[in-house]
């Protein structure tokens, strides 16, 4: 990803790149990458097959012993918050040593996923909580506050928090795993 803040209305790029460490040239390939709802489809570049937008595949014949297809999808952001973009490797015509396809296991190197931030905005006086959530299959999960100028605060612990904010100013949350 080529921006890890990005503020409501900008456009981000994902680079997805594929390539064979085996020993024989792989046909069938197919690479799911399908934006989520807050990002919006703005436009792709490819010299590897075709990728499709609405249902998120990217296609292509072959790929060579050594070789590395690329696919760069650029979106808008349309929401806040944190958003995650995975890219796996679904489909391909021979066996995988390592790794199978399709089956969204993070260990394995056929699948990859980046997070972007979106700043959300909360006018003075409202009174609400913002819920911040990762996915399941990240594990022990400790969320940190920093108040503009501070450092870091542990403020909780496991895969959703809600933040709430009684003062006014800029604060970042950020979570190790």
């Amino acid at each position: 990803v080529d921006k890890r803040i990005i503020m409501q209305g900008e456009e981000v790029t994902f680079t997805i790149k594929v390539w064979n460490e085996g020993e024989y040239t792989t046909t069938g390939i197919e690479v799911t990458d399908l934006l989520n709802a807050g990002l919006q489809y703005v436009s792709h570049t490819t010299a590897s097959g075709d990728y499709v937008a609405a249902t998120g595949k990217w296609t292509f014949a072959s790929l060579a012993v050594g070789d590395t297809a690329t696919l760069k999808v650029v979106a808008r952001v349309v929401g806040e918050g944190v958003f995650f973009n995975t890219a796996e490797i679904t489909k391909m015509d021979q066996e995988d040593v390592d790794s199978t396809p399709g089956n969204g296991v993070e260990s394995e190197d056929d699948i990859d996923r980046q997070c972007i931030t979106v700043p959300i905005k909360i006018c003075a006086g409202q009174q609400i909580g913002v819920e911040l959530a990762i996915p399941a299959q990240y594990t022990g999960v400790v969320w940190f506050r920093k108040k503009q100028g501070g450092t870091p605060e542990q403020v909780g612990t496991g895969n959703t928090y809600v933040a709430t904010e009684t003062e006014l100013g800029s604060y970042e949350y950020t979570y190790t795993a």
